[in-house]
């Protein structure tokens, strides 16, 4: 999946340089396709390292889903200067992941939540029965509203997310808000904090 999603983004800025370089000689500002492509390539540079740090890191092991998304969110904060409301209980909430990647994940669902809504965005960290749940809930068009979409897939930032959870026996779900908007749940194994992976 994710080779797939690689392949599609290479595609795409192929197809953006070269309608840029189409602009530029009919006169016309290639600026907002040159936006296109900083965006591409960014979004390949999260592929390029998220793949090294998991290829580095190997198996599993128990993270603390309140201190990911606080780091998370605090790096969208500050990258984006967006509004992030955290609520989480008081303890840490233990969860299986591989090292790094669980903030990684967290800060791709803030970041895509901020990007898309002007309100701020409200991130929930709590252990549901088994699992170890981050729920992501903003007022913009975000990914989609439905679980086939948090399924399916939408872009290569949701790919990401989505290979993270499921590598390590976790899953997403997604839904509407009433009023408008998007909740996005992260759900991945419970564990108590240190125990192995």
């Amino acid at each position: 999946m994710l080779a797939h999603e690689v392949k599609r983004r290479v595609s795409a800025l192929r197809v953006a340089a070269e309608a840029a370089g189409v602009l530029q000689q009919r006169g016309r500002d290639p600026q907002p396709m040159m936006d296109r492509l900083l965006g591409e390539i960014h979004e390949l540079e999260e592929l390029t390292r998220t793949l090294l740090d998991r290829d580095r890191a190997g198996s599993c092991e128990v993270t603390d889903l309140v201190g990911a998304a606080q780091a998370a969110a605090a790096t969208v904060r500050a990258a984006n200067h967006a509004s992030v409301v955290l609520a989480h209980p008081s303890e840490p909430v233990g969860a299986v992941a591989q090292p790094g990647m669980a903030r990684q994940a967290l800060e791709n669902l803030i970041e895509n939540a901020a990007r898309h809504s002007e309100e701020p965005v409200e991130v929930t960290v709590r252990q549901v029965g088994e699992w170890a749940e981050v729920v992501v809930a903003d007022r913009g068009a975000g990914w989609g509203r439905s679980a086939r979409h948090a399924h399916a897939g939408n872009g290569l930032g949701l790919a990401l997310v989505r290979h993270v959870t499921e590598s390590a026996g976790g899953h997403l779900w997604s839904r509407g808000r009433p009023g408008g908007g998007t909740m996005l749940g992260l759900r991945l194994p419970a564990a108590g904090l240190g125990m192995g992976g």
